[in-house]
């Protein structure tokens, strides 16, 4: 016990240096765990390396906790809500199920992949003008809404409380519930009227708007694009838009319980951020040449 206690020590030191860390039981769990692995292992110099890796990742990146496997990848709440070490995979998809784009990215919320993912489509394939676009209520950022309306894209994209809605589940979300006078730029909210007092930026780095009601001594804040949120609610309380973002039911969640359940490619084998990204791109290819055969043999090719 002495010597496992002196082995977490040294290890302690070589993980967090002069620092006083304050660990908790989990931590100290964890490290004892990194000491045993240690002494099994016969190549050291490799697990000092990986340590030395994590301990920059945290550094430079202000991760609280990296994996000592694969200091690149990200803590991630999953579908089974676990958080454990992960990657966030991107897909685009044709209405023929044919994917034409794909990205790994380190983030683990896709409200910023948007821009990124249009970029890649558009290095791959040329889009007609006014392509309808529908997408998950994930991304549903008004800098995403406004990017779609500059480039010219027929976005659809409903709120958080507006899929629960479409998806007939129970409404525990109340986004963007509020009334805006556009002529006199004033909220909305009941009986109320909150009129536009400054715009400030949160520690996140996320764009506010704050209104504000004399009488009730009382704020209203709302993200900086929220008129462009405000559109698109209304532009997805149409028939056509119900109908547009329904169609993702039928190509984009086929291509990914294909590449799941049929490929049988539910977690990545390699590690790091490019060697993911190649890993990725050999399942994308694999559905693609099996779509692409099937469809020509559908025709009679």
């Amino acid at each position: 016990m002495i010597e496992e206690d002196i082995e977490i020590d040294e290890l302690e030191e070589e993980l967090f240096g002069d620092k006083e860390e304050g660990l908790t039981g989990m931590d100290k769990k964890d490290l004892k765990r990194i000491v045993r692995e240690f002494n099994k292992s016969k190549d050291k110099k490799r697990v000092k390396k990986n340590i030395q890796k994590a301990k920059k990742e945290i550094k430079d990146t202000a991760q609280k906790k990296i994996s000592l496997t694969d200091s690149e990848s990200r803590m991630m709440k999953t579908a089974k809500s676990f958080v454990e070490p992960s990657y966030n995979a991107q897909l685009s998809v044709s209405r023929n199920q044919i994917i034409v784009a794909n990205d790994i990215c380190q983030d683990g919320h896709d409200a910023h992949q948007f821009m990124p993912q249009i970029n890649n489509i558009e290095d791959n394939i040329k889009l007609k003008k006014k392509t309808k676009v529908g997408v998950d209520c994930a991304y549903s950022d008004g800098e995403n809404i406004r990017f779609a309306e500059d480039n010219n894209f027929d976005l659809y994209v409903p709120s958080r409380a507006q899929a629960q809605e479409f998806d007939g589940k129970e409404q525990s979300l109340n986004h963007d519930k509020y009334e805006y006078d556009w002529k006199k730029d004033e909220l909305i909210v009941g009986k109320h009227r909150f009129y536009f007092k400054y715009a400030y930026t949160r520690k996140n780095g996320k764009k506010i708007l704050m209104y504000y009601n004399d009488k009730l001594k009382k704020k209203k804040d709302v993200p900086f694009y929220f008129r462009e949120r405000l559109r698109m609610k209304e532009k997805m309380d149409t028939k056509e838009g119900r109908l547009t973002y329904g169609l993702r039911k039928i190509t984009v969640e086929p291509v990914i319980g294909n590449i799941k359940q049929n490929l049988g490619f539910r977690e990545f084998l390699l590690r790091g951020l490019d060697n993911v990204k190649i890993e990725f791109n050999l399942a994308c290819i694999a559905h693609n040449l099996q779509k692409i055969w099937r469809l020509r043999a559908a025709k009679g090719c």
